[in-house]
């Protein structure tokens, strides 16, 4: 089991802040894959897609993830909405 907590070490997110990706890496990989989030985000025109996302697109918005898989080494990182 796993459990990946973040925080903010000072002050507060920034404003253009929209969540985490989490990727892992199987013990013999050499390549992380990303974490697929079955929380879609509304496109533009209002459509949410109903197929579970990376959450390079879909991001993970808790400050808390547990995986009860196996053993796997994860690395996490911030999303904005900039580029």
């Amino acid at each position: 089991m796993a459990l990946l907590g973040m925080n903010w070490k000072k002050g507060r997110p920034p404003k253009d802040f929209i969540g985490f990706a989490i990727e892992f890496k199987e013990p013999k990989a050499t390549k992380f894959q990303a974490v697929k989030n079955r929380i879609a985000f509304p496109e533009a025109v209002g459509t949410v897609n109903s197929q579970t996302l990376s959450n390079g697109l879909s991001p993970i918005q808790k400050f808390r993830w547990v995986n009860f898989l196996t053993t796997l080494n994860f690395q996490a990182r911030l999303l904005t909405e900039s580029p």
